[in-house]
């Protein structure tokens, strides 16, 4: 399975920005602390900040690299092991706390799932022959305003740009529309 790279893309920046924020504070500081007592007197602490800002933002991209290419390895690896062993989701939720926290892992885990199955039910509906697929909602009173105007809304089987999950937590799905002769 894998996971689009928008959604990675949208990760990289809440962990950057986190990121960022935590290391020019420490940075900053670092610099506060490293002279003793009174011994800052002649330092421009506004070359020293933005100094340390551009390090900040230097080490930041650096580190999500690889700290994003080894969580994106993870959470494929998951996702793909849970679809595989038909457990319930708060299995899978178990599963990505470590990488995101619980309430991250239980959006992501929710949203692409959704996703992924989504991609699957398309395929399969193709191959079946059907010409469309068809929006769903819960049709309760936690359908949003982005999801509700498309319930029951039909789309051709080319169609994806507005197929489930339409936002993190979506709980929207879709069926196949079949002509009958």
């Amino acid at each position: 399975m894998v996971i689009p790279d928008s959604f990675w893309a949208e990760e990289l920046l809440i962990f950057e920005a986190m990121l960022y924020k935590f290391l020019l504070d420490t940075a900053r500081l670092g610099a506060a602390n490293a002279l003793p007592g009174g011994a800052g007197v002649g330092i421009n602490w506004a070359l020293v900040n933005k100094n340390v800002a551009a390090w900040a933002a230097r080490y930041t991209a650096e580190l999500v690299k690889g700290i994003t290419a080894t969580t994106k390895t993870a959470t494929q690896a998951a996702i793909a092991a849970w679809i595989e062993s038909g457990n319930p989701i708060d299995d899978l939720f178990v599963a990505l706390e470590p990488l995101f926290g619980a309430d991250r892992a239980e959006m992501i885990a929710v949203t692409e799932v959704t996703q992924a199955y989504q991609a699957g039910n398309l395929i399969a509906w193709r191959e079946a022959g059907a010409s469309g697929w068809e929006f769903r909602t819960s049709e309760d009173d936690l359908v949003c305003e982005i999801c509700g105007p498309l319930n029951m809304t039909r789309w051709g089987m080319d169609d994806e740009s507005n197929s489930p999950p339409r936002h993190p937590r979506c709980r929207c799905w879709s069926v196949p529309v079949i002509e009958l002769p």
